[in-house]
């Protein structure tokens, strides 16, 4: 069995690769010299903290993007994203994971005219076979019928959204879900940036390495909620345990908004998220 260590190491170079010097990591695995090797590292071990804070930030917008959309009549998602290409890989398998649908996710490729697409699937559903039957408006493509990737023009873009969606339409998805497995159950007060700083080593996340889910039990909703999102249907709100206040948001879940304000106590499930300087609870089930 493979070291969880090594795993470690091969996302590291992997990602510095991707969006860095694609030298470094080679330098590092050939040098005989400990010097340069301790060096070799420490810029990659710089780079990977850097991009677990944007790949964190990238999740984060990504998932208010799915609720933006019609994903659930869609039966898919699909999302031009504005972050690094890089990442589309590592954010289509998070939220293939987290919704139980197959997703597509596009964004721009450096100094270029052409955008790349990276998907995920799950379950029945074969995405290479649904690229393969739209290869003449796709500059290239490859993968196999649970993950593949290809090249697009951006005129192409919304007619290959367009197919996706029309073949989804119809399609029954056969998987068993464990989106809302508790991972632990703990209280406000264990929640700080070392332990953000713990969970954040085992990123990026994905189908089989999903972001952890907690419980905390008999936490209280203080001051007055707030509804934002485009279509009105996401809340922020504050929860307070003993001494412990964090920010709180619900994506897509207004229709818990009269708990917040008629209930003492509550219990939620949820995940942590870092942003900039802040704590942010990403709420999943208010119970």
């Amino acid at each position: 069995k493979t070291s969880p260590y090594i795993n470690k190491i091969v996302r590291a170079i992997n990602m510095n690769t991707k969006l860095h010097d694609s030298k470094l990591g080679v330098k590092l695995l050939t040098t005989n010299n400990p010097i340069q090797a301790d060096r070799y590292a420490d810029i990659i071990t710089r780079n990977s903290r850097k991009n677990q804070r944007h790949f964190s930030n990238a999740i984060n917008v990504a998932i208010q993007e799915v609720y933006l959309e019609d994903y659930k009549q869609n039966n898919g998602i699909f999302i031009f994203a504005k972050f690094d290409s890089a990442y589309n890989g590592s954010i289509a398998g998070n939220l293939s994971g987290q919704f139980n649908l197959p997703t597509i996710i596009i964004s721009k490729m450096s100094d270029t005219n052409q955008y790349k697409g990276s998907c995920r699937s799950l379950g029945n559903i074969d995405i290479l076979s649904f690229l393969e039957s739209q290869k003449n408006i796709l500059i290239n493509l490859g993968g196999h019928p649970m993950a593949a990737g290809f090249i697009i023009k951006k005129d192409n873009i919304f007619k290959l959204k367009s197919a996706f969606f029309d073949y989804m339409n119809n399609k029954k998805i056969k998987i068993k879900s464990n989106r809302n497995k508790i991972d632990a159950i703990i209280n406000l007060k264990d929640i700080n940036f070392k332990m953000i700083d713990f969970f954040e080593k085992f990123m990026p996340y994905g189908r089989h390495n999903n972001l952890p889910i907690f419980l905390s039990k008999e936490v209280e909703i203080i001051e007055n909620p707030s509804i934002f999102g485009r279509n009105k249907e996401s809340i922020k709100f504050k929860v307070k345990q003993g001494k412990t206040i964090l920010n709180a948001i619900g994506i897509g879940l207004i229709n818990e908004f009269e708990k917040l304000i008629t209930q003492n106590k509550l219990n939620i499930e949820y995940t942590v998220n870092r942003k900039k300087d802040n704590i942010i609870l990403n709420v999943i089930k208010i119970k």
